[in-house]
């Protein structure tokens, strides 16, 4: 393992294995420090339905946890939950209905209202100036973070709720948290992994500061509760005095 300090927050550089079992471990502690439910807003894309079978695979997740925990997810696609575009399904789907998670553990975006309904219904669930207790995040090959991507209207006029319905070219209608939903969040996870993403991740730590084409630097703000768990092909790129 290789821990490196950033101004975006502490990156370690492991296997994917460990990056799982890290996941795990941190749930675990922050779990312990909350007197009461804890929520985790969940990511979409190919490395959490990776996480999710390891979870179910390993049988890893304490009883007592999952009577704690809230799922939701940070973003989402506005489609059906039985839809495999459905982030929140896939979760669902992949880990926790094998889990035996009630259905009050749950709280996916309401996809059956309107899309602002759906971001309200979201915005009602927490107190005022709170979000999520763990918000996970994957990151983009373009530097997007949930569905905030590079001249997202989300980063030119931040809206004060934690969450949003947008309009995304090319990509639809997606429901997000927002960069005040991130800033109000009491610990954010990001996780990238894969060849693929080695430039983009790059990019954000080393290029200049400039969130508007590289909405993962809007961590900086906010970078003494973020973790980034990074394995060793998506770090492949970094400078060796980072």
């Amino acid at each position: 393992m290789k821990e490196i300090q950033t101004v975006y927050g502490n990156i370690y550089i492991l296997s994917r294995d460990q990056i799982f079992q890290r996941i795990i471990q941190i749930i675990q502690q922050l779990c312990a420090k909350k007197n009461g439910p804890f929520t985790i807003g969940l990511p979409g894309g190919s490395t959490p339905k990776e996480f999710y079978r390891w979870v179910v695979a390993k049988n890893i997740l304490k009883p007592y946890l999952l009577t704690q925990i809230i799922w939701m997810t940070s973003d989402e696609r506005y489609v059906p939950l039985e839809n495999h575009e459905s982030n929140f399904g896939n979760a669902d789907r992949l880990m926790l209905y094998p889990l035996g998670v009630t259905q009050n553990k749950k709280h996916p975006w309401k996809v059956v209202v309107s899309p602002q309904e759906a971001a309200e219904d979201y915005n009602n669930f927490f107190p005022p100036n709170t979000c999520f207790d763990l918000c996970i995040l994957g990151m983009g090959d373009d530097c997007h973070i949930a569905s905030i991507f590079p001249h997202s209207p989300l980063i030119h006029k931040n809206p004060v709720e934690n969450f949003a319905a947008i309009d995304v070219p090319g990509k639809d209608t997606r429901l997000t948290i927002t960069p005040n939903g991130l800033r109000r969040s009491s610990n954010i996870l990001i996780i990238v992994t894969g060849k693929a993403k080695n430039q983009a991740l790059k990019t954000v730590l080393e290029d200049s500061y400039d969130p508007k084409t590289k909405p993962a630097q809007l961590n900086k703000e906010w970078a003494k509760k973020v973790t980034w768990l990074v394995d060793n092909e998506a770090a492949s790129k970094l400078s060796a005095q980072m």
